[in-house]
């Protein structure tokens, strides 16, 4: 187990620098290790960057809290393929967002069946939902 001093009640630190690096190292341990004592590998892999930091157990898990929320947030992201300018911002599209967000979801659950949609019948897809005839 990895001794630490405690901070003083009260006293807030803020990590820059080195201090910083060590920061996100021990939070990147946190989440990847799978040990029973995360929190003491992930002090090691801070204490590796900088030998002297302090970082208390719920500061710890305070940053591990919130790097979980943003990397939820960038893969949610992460799932909205089709990502353009809709008839509503551009005034050219043909589909408009919502129209987008269904193909997307006919799309996404093709693939995820193995059963992917080609180029072809997606724009058959959008032509028939938009009541269109598709060109030759």
């Amino acid at each position: 187990r990895v001794e630490q001093t405690k901070t003083p009640r009260g006293k807030y630190k803020t990590y820059t620098g080195t201090d910083e690096e060590a920061m996100k190292a021990a939070v990147d341990t946190f989440l990847l290790s799978g040990e029973e004592n995360r929190f003491d590998a992930a002090i090691a892999a801070a204490r590796e960057i900088n030998p002297t930091i302090v970082i208390p157990r719920t500061t710890l898990n305070s940053r591990v809290k919130k790097e979980k929320e943003l990397r939820e947030k960038a893969a949610s992201k992460d799932d909205h393929y089709f990502d353009r300018k809709s008839e509503g911002e551009s005034g050219r599209g043909l589909t408009s967002k919502g129209d987008q967000e269904v193909l997307q979801s006919i799309a996404i659950a093709r693939d995820n069946r193995n059963d992917g949609m080609g180029r072809k019948e997606m724009c058959q897809a959008v032509s028939q939902l938009k009541g269109v005839s598709p060109q030759k």
